[in-house]
């Protein structure tokens, strides 16, 4: 539940991972999710528009829609990612 709260307060500010897996997921000593590798963030992302799908994300936990280079995705493919964990 924590790591969908992180990524709700991103998305929330129009900022999209873009790269969830398993790799990016570090739980602290002190039970703390901390979500890392924002290499393929991207800041003002419009959701509902989409984006030109450009991650060099660990292909198996992007979403299937986001694979092809050319198909536009939106900040849906970071819940993608999470489900795969």
């Amino acid at each position: 539940a924590k790591l969908l709260s992180i990524l709700h307060y991103l998305h929330q500010r129009k900022v999209g991972h873009l790269d969830v897996h398993c790799a990016n997921v570090m739980v602290t000593s002190e039970d703390r999710v901390v979500l890392i590798d924002y290499g393929e963030a991207m800041a003002n992302m419009e959701p509902l528009r989409g984006l030109k799908g450009q991650s060099r994300s660990h292909y198996y936990f992007l979403d299937p829609d986001a694979r092809n280079k050319n198909q536009e995705f939106g900040m849906a493919v970071d819940y993608f990612g999470v489900a795969l964990i």
